[in-house]
């Protein structure tokens, strides 16, 4: 089916008073890929619900992650849509490729069988829309259907809850509800701004994840990044493209005295320095007690200290120092759970000299599926001000996954149990994040 005929469609059905239609207009393809990246990063075999389907934007993005071994449940209570997303399957090659994993219901989810149970489920229910009692049901039922491990994700318009209580001066009924199971559950959510309106995507876990459900997660393909031309920045390298455009064309409009290009060359000097590239070797790497590099740098030291913030023994540290033209964004050294984020105040000496270890730092420390405890310090420097932490307790975490960065010239140090760590590298090599082996559990 065609873009237009996708919309045309839709909109009939919001013609034709379908109350059960959450939305203004078909999910977009960004909010689609924000919607299945929990299952896309996860290897299989996989066993995936989705409700409330409509056209299929979000199935379109299923199907091209299925794997053999994976089944693929649709359900939707508008007869129409399940009519329509069945044409897909028969007429659209990735659709048609695996229609024989694939499974359509015409009905409620309340009516949906809950065995076999489910390792996520993907929602497009307006659950506001719903009532407090339907809402509790529904979630109640998710809760049964998901296995330990099983993820819920499901999409919102951003702000439009916090809109509609400003105007009604109460927070609906359903809409308490909702709160409370992200203040619960929610270990990750995505803002997509390509969406119309722009969208929320929430992804929960209604048991703490296991330690070794971290060996079946790939790095996140993180939605916190945009391609231009051939090169992938971190999505704050948007916020000074944007700002210094701005910038130029207020000076080129208004100032004869400032130069606007300087103030262009400014903006694109930041985005390069938050360039985000591709790394793939720890991802790739299957032997499980392998450490990669938290950063881009140079080894600075390597020394053995103690530091009881971190639990009982000595610590192998390995410290590298960042410059400018590095790449600054930092990747977990392991596989593993995020136990904790300690963030600390301090000073702003030069990152490469002895006095920043009192530095301003961020400390994300991380059980390892090996069961061996590994720490990352973020530390500012004498320009580099401001850390960015994006890891959340609880969380899962791979080996060579993005979780942060610093601007702009900093330092990165890796905390290991000293007794257990063989290190593979030394003083003055220069190492790339998720890319460098710089040691390994003994």
């Amino acid at each position: 089916m065609s873009a237009l005929d996708e919309v045309s469609f839709f909109a009939s059905q919001l013609v034709a008073g379908a109350t059960d239609v959450g939305a203004v207009l078909p999910t977009s393809k960004f909010a689609a890929r924000a919607m299945v990246a929990e299952i896309a990063r996860t290897t299989g075999p996989r066993r995936i619900l989705e409700v409330g389907c409509g056209t299929g934007p979000i199935t379109a993005e299923l199907v091209k992650i299925l794997g053999p071994d994976d089944r693929l449940i649709l359900c939707d209570i508008n007869a129409p849509f399940i009519d329509y997303i069945r044409r897909r399957f028969e007429k659209e090659a990735e659709f048609v490729a695996v229609r024989d994993q694939v499974e359509l219901y015409d009905c409620s989810v309340t009516d949906l069988p809950e065995e076999p149970a489910y390792d996520f489920i993907v929602s497009a229910l307006p659950f506001t829309r719903l009532g407090e009692t339907l809402t509790r049901e529904i979630l109640a039922k998710y809760e049964r259907m998901l296995t330990p491990d099983g993820v819920l994700t499901y999409i919102e318009y951003a702000y439009l809850r916090s809109v509609k209580d400003a105007v009604t001066g109460s927070s609906n009924s359903a809409s308490i509800v909702v709160d409370e199971l992200l203040r619960k559950h929610e270990f990750r959510r995505d803002t997509v701004w390509r969406n119309a309106p722009p969208a929320w995507v929430h992804h929960l876990r209604f048991l703490p994840a296991r330690l070794a459900f971290a060996r079946r997660i790939l790095p996140m393909a993180h939605n916190q990044r945009f391609t231009l031309g051939q090169m992938t920045f971190d999505g704050d390298a948007a916020r000074f493209m944007l700002g210094s455009a701005l910038l130029a064309w207020i000076l080129a409009r208004f100032s004869r005295r400032m130069p606007w290009p300087l103030a262009l060359a400014a903006g694109v000097a930041g985005a390069w320095f938050l360039r985000d590239p591709d790394r793939s070797a720890a991802a790739t790497d299957a032997t499980e007690d392998s450490i990669y590099s938290a950063c881009d740098g140079r080894v600075i030291a390597i020394e053995r200290v103690h530091d009881a913030r971190f639990g009982e023994g000595d610590w192998l540290r390995i410290a590298a120092f960042l410059d400018v033209t590095d790449v600054h964004m930092n990747r977990s050294p392991v596989a593993g759970k995020v136990i904790n984020v300690i963030r600390e105040p301090g000073g702003h000496a030069v990152a490469s000299g002895s006095n920043a270890e009192s530095n301003e730092s961020t400390y994300t420390v991380v059980e390892s599926v090996s069961g061996h405890t590994v720490v990352v310090a973020q530390r500012v420097g004498a320009i580099a001000r401001r850390i960015v932490n994006r890891a959340r307790p609880g969380s899962l975490i791979a080996r060579g996954e993005k979780f942060g960065l610093i601007r702009f010239g900093s330092r990165t140090d890796v905390y290991l149990p000293f007794e257990h760590t063989a290190c593979l590298i030394q003083v003055g090599d220069v190492i790339v994040g998720g890319e460098t082996k710089i040691a390994s559990f003994s």
